[in-house]
């Protein structure tokens, strides 16, 4: 799989894709994101059974794979979350032979790159219709409403909005 970039002209022309990253599995979701000064993209790696790190050298073209934040998790569309001084990570896990849009897992840590913790209740939630990330949590008004793909008529049939309402070391609410 491969995460690749196309500039897109004032005009809204596309120029040529350039593949930035590449690896022996599938690749997708690539969540980019700042911390510190530094861009960084974490793109969905579920078939490595792991969720990678990359750095970006050169953004957009140049990245580095700079750390394996977590072994042995089949996880897709892996979201971060800074929350009242910690890291949380969104995670669609696949469990029991399931899909990988009915359950929501969340980790947590004190850096970037770990260690990670499991939350006390994982999986959270096991709900096709509100499990699966969809994107950047946006904060607005006071409010922390985390984008999900409703799944229950299908993989990414929608995106819908839920609103965080708790979240911490034994809890979540949205």
């Amino acid at each position: 799989g491969c995460i690749a970039v196309v500039a897109v002209n004032r005009d809204g022309t596309a120029g040529s894709s350039r593949i930035v990253v590449e690896e022996p599995h599938h690749l997708s979701y690539p969540f980019v994101f700042e911390q510190n000064g530094q861009i960084w993209m974490i793109p969905e790696s579920g078939a490595a059974r792991n969720v990678s790190l990359y750095r970006a050298v050169e953004f957009p073209y140049r990245w580095t794979r700079e750390a394996c934040l977590m072994e042995g998790i089949e996880g897709y569309d892996t979201t971060p979350l800074w929350h009242e001084d910690r890291f949380w990570f969104f995670v669609s896990p696949r469990l029991w032979r399931s899909t990988s849009w009915d359950a929501l897992s969340l980790y947590h840590a004190e850096s970037l790159t770990g260690p990670w913790t499991p939350h006390a209740a994982n999986p959270v939630l096991l709900d096709a219709r509100l499990s699966r990330p969809a994107g950047a949590v946006i904060r607005h008004g006071g409010r922390a409403l985390r984008p999900v793909q409703d799944c229950a008529r299908g993989y990414g049939g929608a995106v819908t909005f839920c609103q965080i309402d708790a979240l911490g070391g034994s809890e979540f609410a949205q």
